[in-house]
């Protein structure tokens, strides 16, 4: 995998990690997978009527499952690699910088 996607766009520097847009893509695709078109295919192939599902709940539940990885990814990230973060403990905070890992979220 590559570790940018882009790397230089309109003149200006943007990094764009790999690792970062598989997140956000997956968040995306299972939330909509939960609320609107993937909710309604569900319910049109069964016999049985679905529970009634709030969008709200969905939402605040699929928001508080993004924070959770991120947040889940970062700390784990720390715990392997505090030799890093010893001199600077405020790195811990920079995520824009990197250090996610997948074990962790």
């Amino acid at each position: 995998m590559y570790p940018y996607l882009l790397e230089d766009i309109f003149g200006r520097v943007f990094f764009l990690r790999s690792y970062l847009w598989l997140l956000v893509s997956a968040a995306v695709v299972a939330y909509l997978m939960i609320s609107g078109p993937g909710l309604r295919a569900y319910r049109a192939k069964t016999l049985h009527p679905a529970p009634t599902l709030d969008r709200g709940v969905i939402r605040g539940a699929a928001l508080v499952a993004v924070l959770g990885l991120l947040l889940g990814a970062r700390v784990m990230y720390v715990a392997l690699y505090r030799e890093q973060f010893t001199a600077d403990p405020g790195r811990v905070l920079r995520f824009w910088e990197g250090g996610l890992v997948f074990h962790g979220g």
